[in-house]
């Protein structure tokens, strides 16, 4: 059975892996390997920028990469899964040295067709709601877990919410559907969609797509 590890309990991903197999895609995992290590030793602009257009673009091969998936009794699971936090954690650091415009429009294109789930990508969730909700300089966020979690800034925030304006409405309905997914057992986290409709209220469009998404996972929940 597929194990859920939520955010409010746990982020720790499990230390061994039993029936695994690595998962076949045609997005060069090798060369992300490739450059985390050599941004992880030399720490240049340009060792950062490469390990930036290195790391996946979008939700599959994001989740191929990093995440497991079951089918039937089978669990197949990504080829860096074990190390998916330190690799997930050091491109959400980039945000300090990459253009905030580019690596708004990475992170959001990431979540674009996503569904939650657990481990690597309930991580990556985690880390777009606190960039959303993050205010007072990076002191306060959603999720406060300092240890494993950044608290980011208005100017990320903000630049992340005006390319989100950009795309198209199925794209931001898209981007919303993905950030107030969760576990489907568990109702839609209201606090979380009270305080970024605060947010986002001076752009009627992301309100328009922001309330048409959870009225959608809504929906969908009141028929499982």
């Amino acid at each position: 059975m597929k194990r859920i590890i939520y955010i409010c309990f746990s982020i720790a991903w499990p230390i061994s892996i039993i029936s695994a197999q690595t998962k076949t895609s045609e997005y060069d995992v090798q060369n992300l390997i490739r450059c985390y290590h050599i941004e992880r030793d030399s720490g240049t602009y340009a060792t950062k920028r490469a390990y930036f257009d290195a790391f996946p673009t979008t939700f599959i091969d994001f989740k191929n990469t990093f995440d497991y998936e079951e089918v039937l009794k089978d669990e197949t699971y990504g080829p860096l899964y074990e190390e998916s936090f330190e690799y997930i954690s050091a491109f959400f650091n980039l945000y300090k040295d990459i253009n905030l415009f580019d690596f708004s429009n990475k992170a959001i294109r990431m979540c674009i067709d996503g569904e939650w789930d657990a481990d690597a990508v309930n991580y990556l969730h985690s880390n777009i709601v606190n960039i959303i909700t993050s205010s007072n300089h990076g002191q306060d966020c959603y999720y406060n877990y300092f240890d494993i979690l950044t608290c980011y800034n208005d100017t990320v925030k903000d630049t992340f919410l005006s390319c989100l304006t950009l795309l198209s409405d199925d794209e931001i309905l898209s981007f919303w559907r993905f950030y107030l997914d969760g576990v489907e057992i568990i109702p839609i986290d209201e606090d979380l969609f009270k305080r970024t409709k605060n947010i986002i209220q001076k752009n009627p469009n992301l309100v328009r797509q922001f309330e048409k998404a959870y009225n959608q996972i809504s929906q969908k929940r009141h028929t499982i």
